[in-house]
Formats: C-alpha cells, sequence, structure tokens
C-alpha cells in the first residue's frame, strides 16, 4: 500500500515539475526558518540559565518618573539601598554591590606603568567592581583563589579567557599588575572560569568594591546618600520568597 502511495506521489512530482519545485522549496524554507526561530527563542530563554539560583536572583531598580513624564526604569541605586533591603526583608539571603565600567587595561610586564612594552587594552564589556558576596548569588568556577579576596583593596580577578589574553597561560595570571585607566593598579588575585556568552552579565574583569571606593573622581559618598552609580543584586530565599516580589525587584 505504502510503496503504491510513493509511487503516485513520484509520477506526479515528475509530471508537475515546476508545481512541485515551488511547493518542496516553500515547505524547505518553511521548515528552515520555523527551526531558526525556535533557535533564536531558545538562545535568548536561555540567558543565566547556567546560575544554579537564577529563580531566586532580583536586580534591584529605582523608577524616575520626571514631571509630566512616564515612569523610568533604571538600574543605578543609591549605596544604603543594601542595607535597607537586609533590615526590610528578613528573607533576603544575599544582597550585593557591583558597578560595571568600561576602561583601558595596561598589562605590566615592565615595572614602570609608562613603558612602551605593556600591552594596553581597550574593554568596554565585562568590567566591574564587586564585593564577595557577588559569588554568593552567583555561580562561578573558581580555578585559582576564592571571594574572600575582594575584601581587600587594589585586587581583582579574571576570567580564564581575559587571563590567556593578558598572560598566554591563566596560571601565569596569578600574582601579576594590571593598570586600569592609567590610574589604579590592581593585582590579579584570582581566576575564574570564562562564562557563557548567554549572559547578562558577560565578566572578564572584576576588581573589588573596595577598590571602586578609592578611585578619585569616579564614586562620591555624599551625607545625604546621593550617589547613584551602583548596583544591587539580591538573591530572595527559595524557602521564604516574599508574596510581594514587586518591592524587591524595584527597590
Amino acid at each position: 500500500m505504502i510503496r503504491n502511495y510513493l509511487k503516485v506521489a513520484i509520477r506526479n512530482i515528475l509530471r508537475h515539475k515546476s508545481y512541485s519545485a515551488i511547493n518542496i522549496a516553500g515547505l524547505s524554507i518553511g521548515i528552515a526558518a520555523s527551526l531558526l526561530l525556535f533557535l533564536v527563542i531558545k538562545y535568548e530563554y536561555s540567558y543565566d540559565r547556567f546560575q544554579k539560583n537564577f529563580h531566586n536572583i532580583y536586580q534591584v531598580v529605582t523608577a524616575d518618573k520626571p514631571r509630566g513624564g512616564d515612569v523610568q526604569y533604571t538600574i543605578g541605586n543609591p549605596y544604603p539601598n543594601l542595607e535597607a533591603l537586609r533590615a526590610s526583608f528578613p528573607t533576603l539571603k544575599f544582597g550585593a554591590l557591583y558597578s560595571s565600567f568600561g576602561s583601558q587595561v595596561t598589562v605590566l610586564k615592565d615595572e614602570s606603568p609608562a613603558a612602551v612594552a605593556n600591552p594596553k587594552y581597550i574593554e568596554e564589556n565585562g568590567l566591574l567592581y564587586a564585593d564577595p558576596e557577588f559569588f554568593e548569588i552567583f555561580s562561578y568556577k573558581w580555578l585559582e583563589g576564592q571571594p574572600a579576596i575582594l575584601r581587600e583593596p587594589n585586587v581583582a580577578v579574571l576570567t580564564r579567557a581575559k587571563a590567556e589574553k593578558y598572560f598566554g597561560s591563566w596560571k601565569e595570571a596569578m600574582g601579576k599588575s594590571l593598570l586600569i585607566d592609567n590610574g589604579t593598579v590592581v593585582r590579579v588575585s584570582g581566576i575564574i572560569e570564562t562564562p557563557p556568552v548567554n549572559s547578562d552579565y558577560p565578566l572578564q574583569l572584576i576588581g573589588s568594591f573596595e577598590t571602586y571606593k578609592n578611585i578619585p573622581n569616579l564614586m562620591i559618598f555624599t551625607q545625604n546618600h546621593e550617589d547613584q552609580s551602583c548596583l544591587q543584586q539580591s538573591l530572595v530565599s527559595h524557602k521564604n520568597r516574599p508574596s510581594n516580589q514587586n518591592v524587591i525587584i524595584k527597590g
């Protein structure tokens, strides 16, 4: 029975070649477009899914409403917001401060920062300052070092790929020095595995937040807590997730 159906189908295709070619081409294009769309959607929805706690991670944002305008959400937060969240929400398990930036990074292969032998790199993405709790929230594999080093000033963590770019081998990077924006020297004190590219946080270089506080003209801590350049991440305990999540999400 099936053989007869196949014979009839082949005869019709050969008898109506142009019509069959158009239909086959249309079907092929439709299937290819559907598969491509599926892969794109799957990729977009896979962002940060490699984080083991991704269901419980929230980014705190600031809601601004200009006079006569619509509400606008920005990722900047006043510096003391984290402590306020901890006091207001006992279910908050971890919270971290971080600030992203783009910079010129100079690899100090020579003792003099101005030496011509020191290669310079312009890094527009993936550079940030963070405190140790950042790595309590986000899951990254440590090849060398541990999160506690970010409690110290003038230290930095590199991804494996970035360490190999700067020093040839990530094992050679430990203890070496980098110059950030021709003003701040940091020591490489940790190496993490390069994270997947499908992430909102494509880390490359992570300096300690204590370093960030000491950078002149970059951050101002006022008595009225007016600084807006800090970002905060809050990991809510899975078992005690509050019913009003918008408070935490919006800050």
